[in-house]
């Protein structure tokens, strides 16, 4: 759990991309960083990575810019912020 407790999920569909997904509770401010690479090399380990910090602070999401490159990076990520409530 992450975020203003940010809960993320990510899987990998049929073409093998990833797809992202944050769920944002009500709580406490944080932070995490989102670590990608290629999935089935072992490049990673020369720093063929990308790296993107994502936030949550007074209730406001906040996606950083996506620092690193490996290959097969997809051009863009999308991201799906839902945001949650609780009931006493």
């Amino acid at each position: 759990m992450i975020g203003d407790s940010i809960r993320k999920g990510y899987c990998k569909t049929v073409a093998g991309e990833l797809e992202g997904k944050a769920d944002v509770w009500p709580g406490p401010d944080a932070a995490f960083t989102l670590y990608e690479d290629d999935g089935v090399s072992l490049k990673y380990r020369d720093g063929e990575c990308a790296l993107t910090e994502i936030t949550c602070k007074d209730g406001k999401v906040e996606i950083g810019e996506r620092i690193g490159t490996y290959d097969g990076m997809p051009d863009k990520r999308e991201f799906s912020i839902v945001r949650e409530c609780c009931v006493d």
